[in-house]
């Protein structure tokens, strides 16, 4: 949901000093970033999470195909950790490489929110659903 919703950025100002008006709404960008923000927070997700399946098949003393996968599935289970360390990774590479910071910080507080708030609402329906399941004598 963050990566394609609607940003209401300002207009950005004209780069030429001449230009009668300070803002321009048309300006079209003649290179655009080679790599869309939300694309680049993904593939940085992506990368995290194949950290966490490497760091499983190193840390087990059996190295089978397994050990790959449960590292896998730990950071899926810790899975707001490395979104965290993805929107940090993703800002540090906005702040460096991207001509149009301002949209891109917004594109990643969108999606770094998104999936915060996504978090959230998992964590209270599993809690509920836990808390269902502790009854006793409801599901016996």
């Amino acid at each position: 949901m963050g990566s394609t919703k609607q940003l209401n950025l300002p207009p950005r100002e004209s780069s030429d000093p001449n230009f009668p008006f300070p803002f321009r709404r048309d300006e079209l960008d003649e290179e655009g970033p080679v790599l869309p923000v939300a694309i680049l927070y993904w593939l940085l997700l992506s990368f995290v999470l194949g950290i966490c399946a490497i760091w499983g098949y190193l840390a087990s003393s059996s190295r089978g195909a397994e050990d790959l996968m449960i590292g896998l599935v730990i950071g899926l289970a810790l899975l707001p950790l490395p979104q965290l360390a993805a929107s940090i990774l993703s800002m540090i590479a906005v702040f460096l490489f991207y001509e149009d910071r301002r949209a891109g910080v917004a594109r990643i507080n969108s999606i770094t929110l998104a999936s915060f708030m996504g978090t959230i609402i998992g964590l209270v329906v599993l809690g509920c659903f836990c808390g269902l399941l502790s009854l006793p004598g409801l599901f016996h």
